[in-house]
């Protein structure tokens, strides 16, 4: 849950950091919530060492995990951090590629539920973990397709 959570609390300062030093969220571009970089509310290097820390943290605690779990965490680890900063981040942003929705699926998908599924449980990654998370990550999909297609029912 740390690491899920620090992963996630890095990928948003990443995202705010980079799309505020690129412009894209400048104030005259952007519709949404408030962005720190992006609105001059915070400082981009203040952003960028904020991200870092919580990356810091989540391989701090995934490393300690992996310790005990198998090595195979420390790979999914050094990529789930690698694709928190490359979503809009880097030299070729994979989100502006229009690929952030298939890491999203990978990464908050698969291999969430197939960790927290499994390595809780019996302490390693199995093929049993996979599959129980294949069905949860379908019937997920099956609900947002299904609450998607009432939000397209005019209610007149």
């Amino acid at each position: 849950m740390v690491v899920a959570l620090a992963l996630q609390v890095a990928t948003n300062y990443a995202n705010d950091y980079s799309d505020g030093v690129r412009g894209t969220d400048a104030d005259d571009k952007r519709v949404g919530p408030v962005r720190l970089v992006g609105q001059g509310l915070a400082e981009p290097r203040s952003v960028k060492r904020a991200a870092m820390a919580a990356f810091a943290v989540a391989g701090v605690v995934g490393a300690l995990l992996a310790l005990a779990v198998g090595p195979e965490l420390f790979v999914v680890g050094a990529l789930a951090i690698a694709a928190g900063w490359f979503y809009t981040g880097g030299p070729r942003p994979y989100g502006y590629a229009g690929l952030g929705e298939v890491f999203v699926f990978v990464f908050f998908g698969v291999v969430a539920t197939a960790g927290s599924a499994d390595s809780g449980i019996t302490g390693s990654a199995s093929a049993n973990a996979a599959s129980r998370s294949a069905r949860v990550v379908r019937r997920t999909a099956a609900r947002t397709v299904f609450l998607a297609s009432l939000a397209t029912i005019d209610s007149r």
